[in-house]
């Protein structure tokens, strides 16, 4: 599965956590909507490479009144391939979303 596919599509995106070890219920979209109840909102970021997609929920709650936020990635990234090279590329993503959202820091 592509990156734009795991990240648009929340099926593909479950189908692709319970396709890997250990397939942390974390990671799951029903999780997700658990967690919003408590005003954590999930965007998952998800990069190709060349042994398959590399990608978790990172899930995203303010911090008071502040300009801030903070993320918590339960149990990721998800892969299935430990590779090196794709995890320096997902964490690059992860810095680029942390920029945009203005994370203060981020759990993994």
């Amino acid at each position: 599965m592509t990156a734009d596919r795991l990240r648009e599509y929340a099926a593909a995106w479950d189908a692709f956590v319970a396709a890997e070890a250990p397939g942390a219920y974390a990671q799951q979209v029903a999780w997700a909507r658990v967690k919003a109840a408590n005003g954590w909102r999930a965007e998952r970021v998800v990069v190709d490479a060349p042994g398959g997609a590399v990608g978790a929920q990172l899930l995203v709650h303010r911090l008071g009144p502040a300009p801030w936020a903070m993320g918590y990635a339960p149990r990721g990234p998800v892969m299935a391939v430990p590779d090196p090279a794709a995890v320096t590329a997902w964490t690059g993503a992860v810095r680029a979303l942390a920029a945009r959202r203005r994370l203060s820091h981020v759990v993994i």
